[in-house]
């Protein structure tokens, strides 16, 4: 997979946030971000991708199945 320069564009369009945001974002939350020159702002696509995994909430977890029928039975009838 290509780890391409986001434009500060294509990441509002991407997250769907103003550019007041994105300032919140960048300052506040610890976005990573390229400055080159004074207002030029870039983010790498794999540095955004493992930042919103860091701020994803309710991860689902691997459930392990260990039931039986047999000790089904044994929960219900004891």
């Amino acid at each position: 997979m290509e780890d391409r320069l986001m434009t500060k564009g294509e990441v509002l369009k991407h997250l769907q946030i103003t550019r007041g945001k994105f300032e919140e974002l960048v300052k506040d939350e610890g976005l990573p971000c390229i400055r080159i020159g004074s207002y030029k702002r870039y983010v790498r696509l794999s540095h955004l991708n493992e930042w919103l995994d860091k701020k994803t909430l309710n991860l689902p977890s691997e459930v392990l199945e260990t039931s039986t029928d047999e000790f089904e039975w044994k929960k219900i009838w004891g």
